[in-house]
Formats: structure tokens, C-alpha cells, sequence
């Protein structure tokens, strides 16, 4: 009990939204009276003041509550550290803005996988909704300022295309996007699908697969003079970068993690994360 009272008392969105309706009831039914230093103004000025400040403190604490918990489980053992976000399904939309951002460390090691469940709609529909690039994952440390608004400086993504596939992008701190960026044909059926990226760069080597299946799986040998070299800090987990409304995944996403690890699929590790397909 102490705990879950500290952690609440801890999230300041929700501290702001009691406030704020503690203010706005009273204010609304005039359970309060007006401090000695203003018992000039009229109380019913004071009691629309105070509704009006309660009302803007509580849209605020609830605009941050409806934005996923960006803390992490971290779990060591058998040689690999494993970072786990979402432990239930969070559908994630624009019209929430409640992208998840998360510490993008990860980025710059050697060795990494990422292993995320992704609730995949009927083609056409939000996440699988073109003409517009929807973002599962997105990092990237400033726009290349040539006129081509598309590249980016230290871009990482897994995306669902416009042109109707699943995509990891990336460039380097010189915004070049050197090799090939692993691409899967979308032939996906609507309901929960098992993404991984994984990579090696000293062998080097890149891995994204979808639902471990060696068919439809894009494996590439890479220089990895395109991989990025810088982080800005933070990866934004179900859209891009910004709020654009046209970007976010608009669908559930489950147990996202970050292993400290290169695995195949056919890793103890993978097959266990398999195993935990949500049923809603």
C-alpha cells in the first residue's frame, strides 16, 4: 500500500488534476469564502475565478494522464539486461497524443534487439491507413536542412510505409542513409503481430523479422556507416517525433522490450516473448 501511495503521489499530473477539481467544486458551489486580503471583490467573482483556474489545472493533469508512463522494468540474469515497457496493451492515438517516450541509450549499442507485439488493423485502417508513414518507433536528432524534408540526422524507425510495408530506416549524423533499409512486403492478417529488430554491428549484421518466421524475414549484412551516431535523448514509441496527428500507430501495442543482446528467432529469449500474444 505505501508504495502504490507513493507512486501516485509521485505522478505530478495526477497530484494537478485532484487540485484542480478540488478547486472547480468548490469554486462551482461556493464552499469557500474569500480570503480577508480580497474581501472587496464580489464572491461570485471569486468563485468564478477559482472554478476557472480549477477547471485549467484539471485539463492539464488530465492531458498528463492520458500520457503513457514512460518508466521501465529492467531485469538482469543469463548474461542480458532486459528493459520492459508496456506490460499491457495501450492503444496509443493521436487523438490522445499519448505517444510513449522512452531513453533511446540503446541505440548506440553494439549489440541490441527489440522485441514489441503490434495490434494490426484491417488495410486501410489506422495504423495500415496511407498516404501517411505511421510510426511504431522514431528517433532522430534534427532535420537536414536541403530541402528534402524526408531525411533526418541520426534517423532510427520502424514504420508502416506509404507504399504499404514494414520498414526500419536509419541514417548517420551526416544524414546519409547508406545501404539498404530492411523492408517486409505487407501481407499481414488484422490481429496481434510479433515485430524484432536485432543487430550486431561488429559482425555486422541486421535482423527484422515479423512473427519469427524465417519467411518474410529481412536479414542484412551491413557496413553500418548509415547507423546512427548520436541520440537526442529519447525515442518516441507509437508515432513520430512530433505530434503530427497523421504519423502516430492509432492501434495497441504490448510488451516492448530491449534486450542488450543480438538473438535470432530462434533464441530462448524470442521464443519466450512469442509466447506472451495478448488476447484482447
Amino acid at each position: 500500500m505505501a508504495k502504490i501511495f507513493e507512486k501516485l503521489m509521485g505522478n505530478s499530473s495526477l497530484v494537478l488534476f485532484v487540485i484542480g477539481t478540488v478547486m472547480l467544486i468548490i469554486g462551482a458551489t461556493g464552499g469557500v469564502e474569500s480570503p480577508s486580503f480580497t474581501m472587496q471583490i464580489d464572491e461570485i467573482i471569486w468563485q468564478v475565478v477559482l472554478s476557472i483556474a480549477g477547471l485549467l489545472f484539471a485539463s492539464l493533469g488530465a492531458i498528463g494522464l492520458m500520457q503513457v508512463t514512460n518508466t521501465s522494468k529492467t531485469i538482469s540474469g543469463d548474461g542480458v539486461t532486459k528493459r520492459i515497457f508496456l506490460d499491457e496493451p495501450v492503444s496509443i492515438s493521436s487523438s490522445r497524443k499519448n505517444q510513449l517516450r522512452i531513453d533511446g541509450d540503446f541505440l548506440l549499442w553494439e549489440k541490441c534487439t527489440i522485441m514489441l507485439w503490434v495490434l494490426v488493423p484491417p488495410k486501410g485502417e489506422g495504423l495500415r491507413k496511407a498516404p501517411n508513414n505511421r510510426y511504431i518507433l522514431a528517433h532522430n536528432t534534427g532535420q537536414v536542412d536541403d530541402g528534402d524534408y524526408s531525411r533526418y540526422y541520426n534517423q532510427f524507425c520502424l514504420r508502416y510505409s506509404l507504399k504499404n510495408q514494414w520498414q526500419v530506416v536509419f541514417s548517420n549524423d551526416k544524414g546519409k542513409y547508406e545501404g539498404s533499409n530492411p523492408t517486409i512486403d505487407d501481407g499481414l492478417v488484422p490481429g496481434w503481430h510479433h515485430f524484432l529488430i536485432s543487430w550486431d554491428i561488429s559482425r555486422p549484421k541486421l535482423l527484422f523479422a515479423i512473427d519469427g518466421l524465417k519467411s518474410g524475414s529481412d536479414i542484412m549484412t551491413t557496413s553500418f556507416s548509415g547507423w546512427p551516431q548520436k541520440i537526442s535523448g529519447k525515442i518516441s514509441v507509437g508515432a513520430w517525433t512530433t505530434d503530427y496527428a497523421g504519423h502516430y500507430c492509432e492501434t495497441k501495442l504490448f510488451h516492448l522490450v530491449v534486450v542488450d543482446k543480438y538473438l535470432e528467432q530462434t533464441d530462448s529469449l524470442v521464443k519466450e516473448h512469442l509466447e506472451k500474444a495478448p488476447q484482447n
